[in-house]
């Protein structure tokens, strides 16, 4: 089975392509494909929607599915929400047909994870792993894993490819890709597996692309950016619709956040009425933690420990520890002091395992080591109980029991 790395560059896989450069001064440096700059704003061309500091599509022919800023999401169906997440969440899963050139040529089975960071409180899209399978008419099955792990280095964005393609392997780098910031700088990676490309291309903006062209799927990121914040971090996967995609069936609980393109199928609403919970927001967090995609280095230690927690939880007490202990997700300042210099998620993702325990297992010591945890790290916010009720009410708690 032939498989061959292409760098369109002049330099060879393993080897930074980044370069030193000035700070950006216009404001539509960093549009995005398929957008252009009006008025010192970002806008999608005509005939594309979205938002062009971000992603610009033709809805008739695609299906998208995007997290992006702190963090907002859109399903493939066009649903859109808030929601609060932690760590890594299980994102988008779906099956394509597969064509090499114009010939039907088997199946594509694409499953994505994506992991997050923490920026002075808020929570940012960092990086995604997807897996694919490529299954020929003959039933042979072809397995290919990428990471892409984004970030901005010296003032210049920077992702690092990895990928294998065998479960029996361990994941290798290929290489960096880093602009010279400017417009439409573009660099581009291929990895043929199978005779079918994949392409990694910086494209317009900044945003790394990654076209799987056999499938009709194409993968986006931008990570954020402390200096140019008017360019929107994010994550997107956008399927072609001439591909046929379908989505497999999910048991209760286990539905990756993008959904189903169908809504009729399964939608926003089902989520909240599985959950038991009350409203959009708290239910679409409560799938996000409770359904962690694989675990990096970035990923918090509690995470799946808390993810078992909440699952378990009775409806009543899920409720409960929504309405008292929201904060704890939602508010970037209660965040930050929770976190303190550390740029990771394990302080904030602890407390929450800690609460979690309390609502749902009535366990004492755990309301105890919550507070504690609060009165050692935010003394401040402790200080000022008329600007974070929420915290206060939280504190007054005496861990008898709910």
């Amino acid at each position: 089975m032939r498989t061959a790395l292409c760098l369109m560059t002049a330099l060879a896989a393993c080897c930074s392509l980044s370069a030193s450069s000035p700070l950006l001064v216009d404001p539509c440096s960093n549009c995005v494909h398929n957008s252009r700059c009006l008025d010192n704003q970002c806008v999608c061309e005509e005939g594309f929607s979205g938002n062009g500091n971000f992603l610009c599509h033709q809805p008739e022919d695609v299906h998208v599915c995007k997290i992006m800023s702190d963090p907002e999401m859109q399903t493939f169906a066009g649903e859109n929400l808030l929601l609060e997440t932690f760590g890594s969440l299980k994102f988008a899963e779906l099956s394509t047909g597969r064509r090499t050139g114009s010939t039907e040529s088997g199946v594509c089975r694409f499953s994505s994870t994506a992991w997050t960071e923490r920026i002075l409180g808020k929570i940012f899209t960092k990086g995604v792993t997807f897996e694919l399978i490529q299954e020929d008419l003959m039933g042979q099955e072809v397995y290919l894993e990428v990471a892409v792990n984004a970030e901005v280095v010296e003032g210049q964005y920077r992702y690092a490819v990895k990928s294998r393609q065998s479960l029996d392997s361990e994941l290798e780098h290929q290489a960096y890709i880093s602009p010279e910031i400017g417009p439409r700088n573009e660099q581009t990676i291929t990895i043929l597996r199978d005779n079918c490309e994949v392409i990694f291309r910086l494209f317009q903006g900044n945003v790394l692309s990654v076209n799987l062209a056999c499938c009709g799927i194409r993968v986006g990121l931008r990570p954020f950016h402390p200096v140019y914040q008017e360019s929107i971090p994010g994550l997107w996967v956008m399927v072609k619709k001439i591909f046929h995609p379908s989505f497999p069936f999910w048991e209760p609980g286990q539905q990756p956040l993008c959904l189903n393109a169908d809504p009729t199928v399964y939608n926003i609403k089902d989520v909240v009425s599985e959950s038991g919970l009350r409203d959009t927001r708290a239910a679409m967090s409560f799938q996000a933690l409770t359904n962690p995609g694989r675990h990096f280095d970035t990923t918090p230690d509690d995470q799946r420990h808390l993810a078992n927690v909440l699952k378990d939880c009775p409806a009543d007490r899920l409720q409960m520890f929504y309405d008292d202990s929201g904060f704890i997700l939602d508010s970037p300042l209660f965040i930050n002091c929770i976190s303190g210099h550390s740029q990771g998620q394990d302080n904030i993702v602890g407390l929450l395992l800690h609460t979690a325990r309390y609502y749902c297992y009535g366990w004492r010591w755990a309301c105890r080591c919550a507070k504690q945890m609060v009165m050692d790290r935010c003394e401040r916010v402790m200080s000022n109980p008329a600007r974070f009720p929420r915290v206060a009410a939280f504190m007054r708690q005496t861990c008898d029991g709910l």
